[in-house]
């Protein structure tokens, strides 16, 4: 059913059971979605029909009725369907001590890292895509003043999502791709050259791009980054876009880095 609605949903006083039932089942597939820059958007409103005033009148033999309806728009709910779904065996290792635990945590569980703990992902070839889309959701303490190195999230090398270092900025979250495209041509002391009629000189190069905003400290936060050549980076907290760099178009670096998260 979820596949196929496009437009509306219109629950009436002869809706089954069976209907509520998807209706319901629509709900929770919806809140599940996260933000995607590509895939087919669907818009699913709730609209039941209402009857406002309803009037009769009579000229001569001719009764002539009327029904003023209009419909109200009650909730209103989009999805993403991405174009493509891929799967495959996951190899991984832990390293250090995870705790999982279903209190407290989002959707029924969640792993907590002492700090030192990490998962690592053997690398495979759909961990190398042109254009990605990641995240999850994170419980994230404060970050100190003792905090002298960035705290990984989940990294690829050349894609990740990390802490910044107190000293850097409080609270900070950082997403990171590595790109091969243009850029200005520097000396070692930052200067940009210019040729004889001042236009500036361009060259291939490898650049990381980053893209960063403030976390909610001591507490869950939806983090998700995405990347395409089109429209660059893009990182989404708790569902609303918080930064974006269209200069980071270009084309996504690969390597055979392991995922790590943690």
């Amino acid at each position: 059913m979820s596949s196929n609605i496009n437009d509306y949903v219109r629950p009436t006083d002869k809706s089954s059971r069976r209907d509520i039932n998807k209706i319901l089942s629509l709900i929770h597939d919806l809140v599940a979605q996260e933000p995607e820059s590509e895939g087919l958007q669907q818009r699913i409103c709730f609209t039941p029909h209402v009857t406002r005033k309803s009037n009769t009148v009579t000229f001569g033999t001719t009764t002539v009725s009327n029904t003023d309806d209009r419909e109200i728009e009650n909730f209103v709910f989009t999805k993403k369907i991405p174009l493509e779904v891929i799967t495959y065996d996951i190899i991984h290792t832990t390293t250090g001590t995870l705790t999982f635990s279903t209190s407290g945590t989002k959707f029924g569980g969640g792993a907590t890292f002492d700090g030192s703990s990490y998962v690592t992902i053997t690398d495979h070839a759909e961990l190398s895509p042109s254009q990605f889309s990641m995240g999850g959701w994170f419980y994230l303490p404060a970050t100190d003043s003792s905090d002298t190195a960035s705290q990984n999230l989940m990294s690829k090398g050349v894609y990740e999502l990390s802490i910044d270092p107190h000293a850097t900025a409080a609270n900070q979250l950082r997403g990171t791709v590595n790109v091969f495209s243009t850029d200005d041509l520097t000396t070692e002391a930052a200067t940009v050259l210019e040729s004889e009629d001042s236009v500036t000189l361009e060259g291939d190069v490898t650049i990381d791009k980053d893209v960063t905003y403030s976390f909610n400290a001591d507490a869950w936060n939806h983090i998700w980054l995405t990347y395409s050549s089109a429209v660059g980076s893009r990182l989404y907290l708790n569902n609303s876009l918080v930064a974006s760099d269209a200069t980071a178009a270009g084309t996504l670096q690969t390597n055979t880095d392991n995922l790590v998260i943690g």
